[in-house]
């Protein structure tokens, strides 16, 4: 008996496959990976995690409010302590806050340790910690890569990533002399996608400061009262994020944005500083 099914998403959702092909490329998906699908259904990249798994074959954790809410039991239900082999979680994308309520101890000895089977932690929603965080939390683990994904929900969801090298990111904050912000960049376009940085008047930035703008021919997604026969393709959105595009940052790195100044964020559809809340949060 061959079993089929159909998914009809009337949301920007509906969108993501061309996002979950060009993100499981670049993580090596295989079907014996373990996916923890941290976000609601309310949230694109959950989306993306459904999907990233049914393209791979791996397979899809999900944990109820309750666990989620307990770093204890949540941490019991990734990383079962259990005689070797034992099935982990192999992959996971998550916020930086939604890590940060996990103890250092638990980072360090379950999550980064020895036996942890997390090999790939993609970070996204919210400004990257600093280095100086990430190396605390990750210690001497090199087998766990790290990534920083970024994007806007009207482009459905994610629109760069890039793999984080500690050593690389730092060494090249200090060359272009880009000291004053974090030195994580934003990365690399994915499939159908396409970066902008632009000035107040609209002109394209190539070297300094400005506005950046997500742009795609085909991950379109209507907005109100848009159709799509109105609409000029390519199709930019602006994500109210100031970046900073560093000295041949786009020619030899690959790297349109060396770091998102974030001073909006986006909340219920409502655009709301944000410079306070993160920057409470890093110190607590």
């Amino acid at each position: 008996m061959v079993l089929g099914a159909t998914i009809v998403l009337d949301w920007p959702g509906a969108r993501e496959i061309g996002v979950c092909i060009s993100v499981g490329g670049r993580l090596n998906l295989q079907p014996n990976d373990v996916i923890f699908q941290a976000a609601p259904l309310t949230f694109d990249p959950s989306i993306v995690d459904i999907f990233l798994a049914f393209s791979s074959g791996a397979a899809l954790l999900v944990v109820s409010n309750e666990v989620k809410l307990s770093h204890t039991r949540l941490s019991e239900s990734l990383f079962p302590c259990m005689a070797s082999p034992y099935l982990g979680v192999t992959v996971m994308q998550v916020t930086p806050s939604f890590l940060s309520r996990w103890p250092i101890e638990t980072l360090q000895n379950i999550m980064f340790g020895p036996k942890s089977t997390l090999r790939a932690l993609i970070l996204g929603g919210e400004p990257p910690p600093h280095w100086d965080i990430l190396v605390e939390w990750k210690g001497g683990n090199v087998d766990c890569k790290l990534f920083n994904i970024y994007g806007i929900t009207e482009v459905s969801c994610w629109a760069s990533l890039h793999e984080v090298n500690l050593c690389h990111d730092k060494y090249f904050v200090n060359k272009y002399r880009l000291e004053s912000v974090n030195p994580i960049p934003l990365g690399t376009a994915l499939s159908g996608t396409l970066l902008s940085v632009r000035d107040t008047l609209g002109v394209e930035v190539q070297e300094g400061e400005g506005e950046m703008f997500i742009g795609t021919m085909d991950r379109v997604c209507l907005i109100n009262e848009e159709l799509m026969g109105n609409l000029e393709l390519p199709l930019y959105r602006a994500t109210g994020d100031i970046v900073k595009v560093p000295k041949t940052g786009k020619e030899k790195k690959g790297i349109i944005c060396a770091d998102p100044i974030w001073k909006q964020a986006e909340f219920r559809a409502l655009r709301t500083q944000a410079n306070t809340t993160h920057e409470a949060w890093q110190q607590e």
